[in-house]
C-alpha cells in the first residue's frame, strides 16, 4: 500500500509509507477522561458509526452476517453479565466496521474502541442486545437508511447513559 503524491500540473505518484498504515491514524489511548473528551468521542463515534452502518448493509457478506449472528447469540445468552456485555458490543460494533469491507474505518474505529464501556446492569444489557439486534436486521436487509436510524438510535441511548453517569 502507498500514498498517492498529487502535483499540480497533473503528476501523480504512488510513494511507499514506512511504517503500517494504521500508524497514521491518531492514538487515543492517552486522552484524558473527562466529561468534555467524553462528549467529543461519543460525537465522533456517531459520524463514524452510523456511515459504518449504512455502508456495511450495502457491502456486507454471508460471512460477515454469520459473525455478527454468532455475537448476537452470546449477547443474548449472557444478557446482564457485564463482562461477556462489554467484549460482545465491542466485537458486534468491530464486526460491523469489518463489515465495510474498509480497512481505514475498521482502524478509526478500533483506535475509538476502548475509550467508552457502559454495560452497567441487566436492564441496559437487553435494551443493548435489542438496539443491536435491530441495526443487524437493518444490515441484513441491505436497508443503509434503516442501518443508519438503528444506530443513531442506538448511539442516543448509549449518550444518555453516559451523560447520566456524568451527572453524578
Amino acid at each position: 500500500m502507498g500514498l498517492i503524491e498529487i502535483r499540480q500540473g497533473g503528476n501523480c505518484t504512488v510513494r511507499s509509507i514506512p511504517s503500517p498504515a494504521h500508524s497514521l491514524l491518531p492514538d487515543l489511548s492517552d486522552l484524558q477522561t473527562n466529561k468534555q473528551t467524553i462528549l467529543e468521542l461519543i460525537e465522533v463515534r456517531k459520524s463514524l458509526e452510523v456511515s459504518n452502518a449504512a455502508i456495511a448493509a450495502l457491502k456486507r457478506d454471508d460471512h460477515d452476517l454469520h459473525s455478527l449472528e454468532a455475537i448476537l447469540a452470546e449477547m443474548e445468552q449472557h444478557v446482564g453479565d457485564e463482562e461477556v456485555g462489554e467484549r460482545t458490543d465491542l466485537l458486534f460494533h468491530l464486526t460491523l466496521a469489518k463489515a465495510t469491507h474498509n480497512s481505514i474505518l475498521a482502524h478509526l474505529f478500533e483506535s475509538l474502541s476502548h475509550q467508552m464501556e457502559i454495560y452497567s446492569n441487566h436492564s441496559v444489557s437487553a435494551q443493548f442486545f435489542h438496539e443491536h439486534r435491530a441495526i443487524y436486521e437493518a444490515i441484513k436487509s441491505k436497508d443503509p437508511e434503516a442501518a443508519q436510524s438503528r444506530m443513531k438510535e442506538h448511539l442516543l441511548h448509549e449518550k444518555s447513559i453516559l451523560l447520566k453517569y456524568l451527572a453524578d
